[in-house]
């Protein structure tokens, strides 16, 4: 059975790191460096639009372990803080629910996350 397209894309997210690790990125040339920083800025940006995205969406996942919000669980699952969850939760209903557009231009990467909000 296929995974979802989404966990494969954070399957794949995950084995691209481990194959970098142990890189040693002082070896990059000034110009890879610079289009490098660049892109990796990008690519986080949409990495959390997505965890977002999912987040807007997920709010089964505390109703199954009785938590307040998925922003509890996902902090207490992650040793983060809750307000920053709850936060990142607002957002992501906002950009799922009122902002459409906007919440499709991040997970575009047209528009950062930090920008959305």
């Amino acid at each position: 059975m296929r995974s979802h397209p989404i966990v494969a894309c954070a399957d794949a997210i995950e084995q691209a790191l481990k194959d970098v690790v142990g890189v040693d990125p002082a070896f990059l040339s000034l110009e890879d460096k610079a289009e490098t920083l660049r892109r990796l800025t990008r690519v986080a940006d949409r990495v959390v639009a997505l965890r977002l995205s999912v987040m807007a969406s997920a709010g089964e996942v505390a109703e199954s372990t009785a938590d307040h919000s998925v922003a509890t669980w996902l902090a207490s699952e992650t040793r983060t803080d809750p307000r920053t969850q709850s936060g990142d939760l607002a957002l992501a209903r906002d950009l799922d629910r009122r902002w459409m557009r906007l919440g499709e231009a991040v997970r575009e990467g047209a528009v950062t996350s930090p920008r959305a909000a």
